[in-house]
């Protein structure tokens, strides 16, 4: 689970309670229901809450911190929602549906398997996916991909598999798919550190940055941890780490 996600979580518990004021006592009981149980993971989106409303004005954080008097509930949520969107002071702004058909035409020539256009057209409505579909498809056969963010996190899982078992060419297309994953979602400073991350074992190192920039857990064993730092899983590995 992301920050992003627990604050929202949050934003809709505290948006439902049934009194018209919150103290920060309601605010830590919901950060907390919304990671799970999680004391770190809610200390975690409490600071990242807590330093977003430093980016508004100055000592804003102080209500946060310490006992401070009832808030409007409403007004609450709101920013807890509002900081859900922000990730180290900036916005994630998704891609329109006209930047996305863009795009597609734009990676279309180097695109040779389709890896790329296939996570992008997924984001698109009918209307506009439309001119890359085969004939015969249908507005209801299409389903677009709406919750961009949980559709990478949900690929990063899949790529760490690939990774793990050394599968060449699905690891490879993991790598180009999680790029465009989080194209879709306005984080151009995370395909720049994919594309400057080395690629060898497997994909590790890219998917590593992918993870960094989406604060997504990388696994903790010794072969992902010496994977992701460009070396192979085992010194004397036989399965292609050192091909």
């Amino acid at each position: 689970m992301t920050l992003q996600q627990t604050l929202r979580g949050a934003a809709d518990i505290v948006g439902s309670l049934p009194h018209a004021r919150v103290s920060p006592v309601d605010l830590g009981l919901a950060l907390r229901s919304a990671a799970g149980g999680d004391y770190h993971q809610a200390q975690a989106a409490l600071e990242a809450f807590a330093s977003y409303l430093d980016t508004k004005a100055a000592g804003s954080s102080q209500w946060v911190r310490e006992w401070s008097k009832p808030r409007s509930r409403d007004e609450v949520a709101a920013e807890l929602r509002a900081a859900s969107q922000n990730r180290d002071g900036r916005v994630m702004a998704a891609r329109t549906q006209d930047e996305i058909v863009t795009r597609i035409h734009a990676v279309g020539e180097t695109d040779l398997f389709g890896f790329r256009t296939e996570v992008l057209a997924a984001a698109l409505d009918f209307e506009h996916v439309r001119e890359f579909l085969k004939d015969g498809v249908t507005e209801t056969d299409w389903h677009q991909v709406t919750d961009r963010e949980n559709a990478a996190r949900e690929y990063y899982q899949f790529a760490l598999g690939k990774i793990r078992h050394h599968r060449g060419l699905s690891a490879e297309r993991s790598v180009l798919k999680l790029a465009e994953h989080a194209w879709l979602l306005g984080q151009d400073d995370v395909v720049a550190a994919m594309d400057e991350a080395p690629y060898p074992p497997y994909g590790a190192p890219k998917v590593r940055a992918f993870a960094q920039g989406f604060d997504l857990v990388w696994p903790g064993d010794a072969e992902m941890t010496r994977m992701a730092a460009g070396e192979p899983c085992t010194p004397g590995c036989v399965e292609g780490c050192l091909r």
